[in-house]
């Protein structure tokens, strides 16, 4: 019997785990930092500018973001394995200008956000490939002060939180240039030549994905009260926030460990222990219920109830995104994208059903992690079906 626990715990002792593990740590400790300046800051900013202004800054921020994973084509992510790391980010970058420059006629300042996102995914990317993940937590929370301290000093200014937003992530693309030690060269054609098929399975999915939260901000917005809309909003902003510093830590680390012979080991402590976790996320949120409604100006009355409905949501969107990552490492692609679109219809229907918002919501949550549990069991019946084969 001890024998049999020795052999089921023996993969936790491997160096690759520890190593994985160390890099989490490290990492999610500066992220959560970074997070929890940026999660104490959003709430008085949203107050201070009103709900309508913050619906307005979600809106921006998402739409930023996609375009963003569309400029680079989602190739920042191969940089590391190219033997010129550094003429493969020139070439992305290069990439990713001729995308943003075209929005910059449209929207100067969706433009120059696009370009400076840019910047940071691949210098991240960089610095992914060195393992310094903690010149990447220090980044991320250089992006959390001066975005905040820009929105800040711009209060009283109608649209001072999208310009504060995109000025801060030019600074810090500036910033993760210099530690990432970014110099640009002549582009490669022959990276992209190289790498297009990854593009073409990896970029359809994230584009979905972020299409899920782009599309229900955008009919909230047009059919809910600002009330409704703004602590939606924020909601969905707060909770995304928790989300990704605990997804990114993960992905960056164990994406930065690929090349190590038993980093998949590490997989299934990590989900085990990334799980309990989330878990605690709707408790907290329904003990402050009381506390949360008392904090709430009037022009907020009702985003209490939002909050709670989102924050079941939690747990999903992790895991939802770790799946991603693992469907895309054992070349699952396709059901990867088949749970993207069901995310973005199971986002979407209810919310355009004409139920009242919170029904609408609790609809979503509950879909949200049934089509989660479904995307990770498709994963597992497809290795149990190879294994047999």
């Amino acid at each position: 019997m001890n024998s049999g626990i020795e052999r089921a715990i023996a993969p936790l002792r491997s160096d690759a785990v520890v190593r994985i593990a160390r890099g989490v740590f490290s990492l999610s400790s500066l992220n959560v930092l970074g997070q929890a300046l940026n999660f104490f800051i959003t709430i008085p900013l949203a107050f201070l500018y009103g709900p309508s202004s913050f619906a307005r800054f979600a809106l921006f921020a998402v739409l930023a973001l996609l375009i963003s994973r569309i400029a680079t084509f989602r190739l920042e992510e191969i940089i590391k394995f190219e033997e010129r790391p550094g003429k493969a980010a020139s070439t992305v970058f290069y990439l990713a200008l001729a995308i943003s420059v075209p929005v910059s006629v449209f929207n100067p300042l969706l433009g120059i956000c696009v370009a400076a996102m840019s910047v940071c995914n691949i210098c991240i990317m960089l610095l992914t490939a060195r393992k310094r993940y903690n010149l990447i937590g220090y980044g991320n929370i250089a992006r959390f002060v001066a975005i905040a301290l820009l929105q800040l000093a711009l209060v009283g200014f109608p649209e001072g939180l999208i310009a504060g937003f995109a000025a801060g992530y030019c600074l810090t693309a500036v910033a993760f240039a210099l530690l990432a030690r970014f110099r640009l060269e002549a582009p490669d054609t022959s990276v992209i030549g190289r790498n297009w098929r990854f593009s073409a399975v990896r970029l359809p999915a994230v584009v979905v994905h972020f299409l899920s939260t782009l599309v229900p901000l955008s009919i909230i917005n047009a059919r809910s009260p600002a009330a409704e809309a703004g602590s939606y909003a924020l909601a969905d902003r707060l909770i995304g926030g928790a989300a990704t510093i605990v997804t990114l830590s993960i992905e960056y680390v164990l994406f930065g460990e690929l090349d190590r012979h038993n980093a998949h080991r590490a997989i299934g402590p990590v989900l085990i222990g990334m799980c309990l976790l989330t878990l605690a996320l709707p408790a907290v949120a329904l003990l402050s219920h009381g506390l949360w409604a008392d904090l709430l100006p009037v022009a907020w009355q009702g985003g209490d109830a939002i909050l709670i409905v989102l924050s079941t949501t939690f747990a999903s969107w992790v895991a939802y995104s770790v799946l991603t990552r693992l469907a895309i490492i054992v070349n699952a692609t396709p059901i990867a994208l088949a749970a993207s679109a069901t995310i973005f219809a199971v986002r979407t229907v209810p919310l355009l059903a004409g139920l009242a918002l919170v029904h609408a919501l609790t609809a979503v949550a509950v879909g949200q992690i049934l089509v989660t549990i479904g995307f990770g069991l498709a994963l597992e019946y497809r290795r149990l079906h190879r294994n047999d084969a």
